[in-house]
């Protein structure tokens, strides 16, 4: 595993994406338990099918196959056969939305303070969990009410907004907490910021609470973000460069989420349709 994290990192993948390969790995290795030098291109093969048997999705069996290649073809030398090691085609699911209501109703679900903070950031600013609890208290910037994401996604500087509502919270979570050292969202080790599965689990129980039946995860409030500012009348070119996209074609799926440019469409059927209702 050391041999693996120093390729990624001699890369310069992001803590994120190393933290993942290093999980994917070994999740290989312990469904056969063995190690990966004693596994080969038959034992990938079955591996694959069982994670797409399990219903995984695409993204993270993708996400494996990656984790898989570099560690074969990089760490251990071998050769590596994409037409019998596939990557799998991408589901082109439109993920659920949050409404605003749905929103309000959640998050005040979350008792913890420090939490609800974090997932409010998330839908105020658009970010990804990732990059909300590895913000710095250096990088709230209520003067021009902008918060800066430093080395987000693909290793990626970028501003989003600060709204007037997320900034009162975070002085309220301030007040409260009196967070040490540079992390905005401190764990009790104030060098890090808080694990990630705190806030998945807090809101977890918040949906279980307000027996929300929609697929919803820390991912939805950022999705919510983007939504809305487009129901809202914000362009695309500005919502690309608050998320971080690199292609614009990322953000334009969010075309497909928003529902109010169908609301007003006639159907053609109610043109023809007096002559065709039995009455």
């Amino acid at each position: 595993m050391d041999e693996v994290q120093f390729e990624m990192e001699l890369r310069r993948y992001s803590p994120n994406t190393i933290t993942h390969y290093l999980c994917h790995i070994r999740r290989f290795c312990n469904h056969f338990g063995k190690t990966a030098d004693k596994l080969g291109e038959n034992e990938i093969r079955q591996y694959l099918y069982h994670c797409i048997q399990r219903g995984l999705s695409s993204d993270y069996i993708n996400i494996g196959i990656n984790a898989l290649k570099l560690l074969y073809t990089v760490v251990l030398e071998q050769p590596w056969d994409s037409n019998k090691l596939p990557r799998l085609r991408k589901e082109n699911k439109l993920p659920d939305i949050l409404a605003e209501e749905e929103i309000i109703s959640v998050l005040l679900s979350i008792k913890n303070l420090k939490y609800r903070t974090i997932l409010i950031t998330c839908y105020g600013a658009g970010l990804r969990i990732s990059e909300a609890i590895n913000l710095r208290i250096s990088d709230i910037d209520s003067k021009n009410m902008l918060i800066r994401i430093t080395q987000g996604k693909h290793r990626k500087d970028r501003f989003s907004i600060l709204s007037d509502t997320n900034l009162k919270q975070l002085r309220a979570y301030w007040k409260a907490y009196k967070p040490k050292g540079e992390y905005l969202f401190c764990s009790s080790r104030r060098d890090k910021p808080i694990p990630v599965q705190n806030v998945q689990q807090a809101l977890k129980q918040a949906l279980d609470e307000v027996e929300m039946r929609k697929k919803i995860s820390t991912h939805s409030f950022r999705h919510s973000f983007a939504t809305h500012l487009l129901e809202n009348g914000t362009d695309l070119r500005t919502i690309q460069e608050l998320l971080g996209h690199s292609n614009i074609a990322t953000t334009s799926r969010y075309i497909h989420l928003t529902r109010k440019h169908l609301q007003g469409v006639q159907s053609p059927l109610d043109r023809i349709g007096g002559a065709l209702i039995d009455e």
